[in-house]
């Protein structure tokens, strides 16, 4: 995440896949940092012992091992970076419980009402279809489960924000969607989801450390309290 200019876009797919190598690697990305920060502390408040659970956007399995670690009945990672899945499955070998798709979004190869809990972290604002795809994440999941759905905030976009990467020692940016807040809710509204809860991750101290190893002191503190990410806990409605 910067403001840099003279940065060459590359459209989502071709991004992931020439970031996958690295990607494991990014341990100064202040999105991912401040994203894991709430998401990894929500995984861990859901009880999901033999639950079917979606990864829809897992990337190289960033939320994988604590899934795994859930005891789920089956674990199901998604994504359209065949790259980024070579990586997932060199990391986790596919068995009895846990299996990788690679498919994109909003066509899900699933049929309707197959998970209890899906999580999609920073994908949905990849893909220019959101109600389609809010819909099509509702119909795999069961009436009463859970979707946990993170993005890059609106206010990153207002703010001239780019969503970057470092590959061959060059810096790139991923091209995404800049949807508002209503954007999202009327998508959930549409798909029949239920809102239970809204995070907003901001900068603060705890990335300062991250600001000063890349040399942008002086962007944190023009940044600081500004949101970086927008996480969603939706719940599908019963009949």
């Amino acid at each position: 995440m910067a403001a840099g200019r003279n940065l060459q876009f590359l459209d989502p797919r071709e991004a992931y896949n020439l970031w996958a190598e690295t990607y494991d690697a990014a341990h100064g990305n202040v999105l991912l940092h401040t994203e894991e920060r709430i998401i990894r502390p929500l995984l861990d408040s859901f009880h999901l012992a033999d639950a079917d659970i979606l990864d829809a956007g897992c990337g190289t399995g960033r939320y994988m091992r604590q899934l795994l670690e859930k005891g789920p009945r089956r674990l199901v990672g998604l994504d359209f970076s065949p790259r980024m899945l070579d990586i997932a499955r060199r990391k986790f070998a596919s068995n009895g419980s846990l299996h990788f798709v690679n498919a994109s979004l909003p066509k899900l190869p699933f049929q309707s009402s197959r998970f209890d809990f899906i999580l999609s972290t920073l994908a949905v604002d990849h893909t220019p279809e959101l109600a389609a795809t809010m819909r099509e994440l509702t119909r795999a999941l069961k009436p009463g489960g859970t979707i946990i759905l993170s993005c890059f905030h609106p206010f990153g976009s207002l703010a001239g924000w780019k969503r970057t990467f470092s590959a061959r020692s060059r810096t790139y940016a991923v091209r995404y969607i800049p949807y508002s807040v209503a954007d999202y809710l009327n998508a959930f509204l549409s798909a029949g989801l239920i809102l239970v809860r809204v995070e907003e991750p901001v900068i603060d101290e705890r990335v300062r450390h991250l600001y000063i190893a890349m040399g942008k002191e002086d962007f944190y503190k023009r940044s600081m309290g500004h949101p970086l990410s927008l996480i969603f806990v939706l719940r599908r409605e019963t009949p």
